[in-house]
């Protein structure tokens, strides 16, 4: 059986810009924690993904958190059991050390860099950093135009959603799938799909060893059944994690209640779920289909609007992450990796011997 390996994104990009989850890092409740500083290239996920392999490879538990605009690469990992967790903390996410000195440490992979080698191309630089920022401010200008588009939609669904058959169907799989606890559950936010040069990134792939329902979501009225269900969980003792919707973060786009072994995933026009389920839901059942036809013609025409602006914002993207990467071949040279190698030992040799808490 395949073990459920918790994966996320604590950031997205959004109509409003970046949107930043790393406050809840806060509730981890962490004793240690590193922040690491540093420019592009210098190693600071390769850091993080060599500190989670070896936890993993020692059987201790895991969350990575990966970077939105690049899924290949990690902003962050927690250790639960220790408790701990490590940050990327530059930009766009800045984080600080909590408590410097007794709780957090700054890890600066900036000081194995030849500054030299970096002062001679400043001006290439600071022309590839305002580049990515141009390209970032007109992703965030598409995205924007995309979001009116989709709540023109939901001004139009939105009251024509059979708010008692999404209550039932909440209901039916609240009972299939939990049980009662006594005390009262905690909640997280986290992403499970995210805007990058790519287009829609997702992490599904993370919740193998779940059971899944497939909430099939073509108008976006998931979120009305999943706060309701989210509740239910809570209120029968069960943790939730409460997977936000990228283009529109105060909703919730997915559900997965860890505890219980269950995640309920919308699939839609932005991004379809393709993996196992135990159970497929359609939605547009719980929508009046007189309303639909009504508007037809609107809804079809603000559909195609919206994955052209989609499109278009994934470009932008694409070609940010583009300058980014040629940051990384001025700041990766004149990196000392061998120091950084050092520096990894000396980070995960530190956690991994930190007693469990559990211990």
């Amino acid at each position: 059986m395949k073990t459920y390996r918790p994966a996320f994104f604590m950031g997205a990009n959004t109509p409003q810009g970046f949107y930043s989850l790393f406050g809840e890092l806060d509730r981890v409740g962490a004793d240690t924690v590193m922040v690491i500083k540093g420019g592009p290239g210098c190693g600071k996920s390769s850091l993080m993904k060599k500190t989670a392999d070896a936890f993993e490879g020692a059987g201790r538990p895991c969350e990575r958190i990966y970077c939105s605009s690049d899924v290949n690469s990690l902003d962050a990992v927690i250790l639960p059991d220790v408790p701990a967790y490590i940050v990327d903390g530059t930009a766009p996410h800045t984080v600080e050390p909590p408590t410097p000195g007794a709780v957090g440490r700054i890890v600066d992979m900036g000081a194995m860099w030849d500054r030299e080698k970096i002062k001679r191309r400043r001006d290439e630089i600071e022309a590839l950093t305002a580049l990515g920022t141009r390209h970032r401010l007109r992703a965030t200008r598409l995205l924007r135009a995309a979001a009116a588009l989709r709540e023109e939609r939901d001004a139009a669904v939105f009251p024509a959603a059979d708010r008692e058959k999404l209550s039932r169907l909440c209901a039916r799989l609240v009972k299939k799938e939990l049980g009662r606890g006594d005390e009262k559950g905690e909640n997280r936010r986290r992403f499970l799909t995210a805007m990058g040069g790519g287009g829609v990134a997702d992490l599904f792939c993370s919740l193998d060893g779940l059971r899944v329902t497939e909430l099939k979501d073509r108008w976006g009225i998931a979120p009305l059944m999943l706060c309701e269900l989210a509740d239910c969980a809570r209120k029968r003792g069960y943790d939730t994690v409460e997977c936000m919707c990228t283009q529109s973060p105060g909703r919730i786009e997915h559900l997965i209640i860890p505890a219980a072994g269950a995640a309920f995933v919308s699939s839609n026009r932005a991004h379809g779920y393709c993996g196992p389920s135990v159970r497929s839901c359609d939605l547009a059942r719980c929508v009046d289909p007189d309303v639909l036809r009504e508007n037809r013609g609107a809804l079809r025409l603000s559909a195609a609007m919206t994955d052209t602006l989609l499109e278009q914002a994934a470009e932008a993207l694409r070609a940010a992450s583009d300058a980014h990467g040629e940051l990384e071949k001025i700041y990766t040279p004149a990196m000392d990796f061998s120091g950084a190698d050092r520096l990894f030992e000396e980070v995960a040799g530190e956690l991994l011997e930190t007693p469990r808490k559990t211990e």
